[in-house]
């Protein structure tokens, strides 16, 4: 019994082997190798976003201050400053730049929130240089740069109840984050719109003497009494700006130009010029100024005129207008340019003749305060 049984495993057992080894010959006969073979560059990148020229635009007389600085990573802005009495401000400009290969957006922007009591006495604010709000996913896309405005001021329309009882240090911060841009990257805000071009304008450029109304005193509304402006020309130094002279005097009377001489520049006519209290909606691209004769040959550095929300025009604004029937210059009116380092000063005089355009000793004469305004053109709808 014993042998018949081994005799009937056998031919079991080499099937069963024979069949798995057809199978795995099979395999081998028919299999296929796939493979890929690429090569991928990549490109040059770097993320270069950072803080350059910066500029003092408004450093009000009374103001302490230790200038603000960049520091070495270039991702800092430090200042300290003391604000003494009621109108003193301080504000300047600095470009955050994108000098990196990469689109950026905003995806975090905060600033320090006054409280109820200090909102009484001050304003701190951070938006781009035209006014415009910034938000996060704004745009800065490579090779390009935003200008940042920030300001601090200490209100002047307010009472004795609104200041503050002792010296107070406040802490005023601004961030900025940003990151690689996405789908949600946007545009930044437009800013609002101050003025309006009246409706007689026959060009679609700004031309001289268009008439403009202008939301100055920021109540919303275009008054078409009180809020009149005429287009000059673009501001010298930079074209994506307007100057506008006002259709009224803000002098009760003729004023003189300074106390003594033209050495110190409009010392006496600028305090007839509306404070930014009083036209709160404009202010000036740079607050301190140089004020250059036409040769550049004399220059009153640094005139002031911080505070006020307008300044006096200069010799260049008003040159286009002379022997021009459309021009809107009455009267004779102060110019702030002196002509050399005597007392001999520029002033527009149409009610002297026909647009003359006049030097003369400024400590002889009288004259009235008509201010201009610098506006951006992008809050201008024409």
């Amino acid at each position: 019994m014993k042998k018949i049984r081994r005799k009937v495993n056998k031919p079991l057992l080499y099937f069963v082997f024979f069949v798995f080894a057809s199978v795995t010959v099979g395999y081998a006969a028919l299999s296929t190798t796939l493979s890929i073979t690429g090569k991928g560059t990549l490109s040059k990148n770097s993320w270069d976003i950072h803080f350059e020229n910066l500029v003092i635009v408004d450093n009000g007389a009374s103001v302490v201050t230790t200038a603000p600085t960049i520091d070495s990573t270039k991702t800092k802005v430090s200042f300290n400053i003391t604000l003494s009495k009621p109108g003193d401000a301080y504000e300047f400009t600095v470009d955050a730049v994108n000098k990196g290969t990469i689109d950026a957006m905003l995806s975090g922007f905060s600033a320090t929130s006054l409280t109820t009591d200090q909102q009484k006495y001050l304003t701190y604010t951070v938006t781009y240089s035209d006014g415009a709000t910034i938000s996060t996913k704004d745009y800065l896309k490579k090779g390009t740069s935003e200008t940042i405005r920030v300001r601090v001021r200490f209100k002047d329309d307010l009472t004795a109840t609104d200041l503050p009882s002792s010296a107070e240090t406040l802490n005023l911060t601004a961030t900025f984050v940003y990151v690689q841009a996405d789908s949600t990257a946007k545009e930044r805000a437009k800013p609002s719109i101050l003025c309006i071009r009246d409706n007689t304008a026959t060009s679609e450029d700004l031309m001289l003497g268009d008439k403009l109304y202008c939301d100055v005193n920021g109540d919303g509304t275009y008054n078409e009494s009180t809020e009149i402006f005429y287009y000059l020309k673009d501001l010298d130094s930079d074209s994506t700006s307007a100057v506008l002279i006002y259709n009224n005097v803000t002098s009760s009377d003729y004023v003189a130009y300074s106390k003594t001489n033209t050495l110190n520049g409009p010392t006496i006519a600028s305090k007839y010029l509306p404070t930014i209290s009083e036209w709160p909606n404009v202010s000036l691209t740079k607050a301190i100024r140089d004020i250059k004769s036409p040769n550049s040959d004399f220059i009153i550095k640094g005139f002031n005129y911080s505070g006020y929300a307008a300044r006096l025009p200069s010799l260049s604004e008003v040159e286009s207008c002379a022997n021009e029937s459309n021009c809107p210059i009455t009267g004779v009116i102060w110019l702030e340019t002196p002509k050399t380092q005597s007392n001999a000063l520029y002033l527009f005089a149409p009610a002297l003749g026909y647009n003359q355009i006049r030097d003369d000793d400024v400590t002889s004469l009288t004259a009235s305060v008509i201010p201009v305004i610098e506006v951006p053109k992008s809050r201008i709808s024409y």
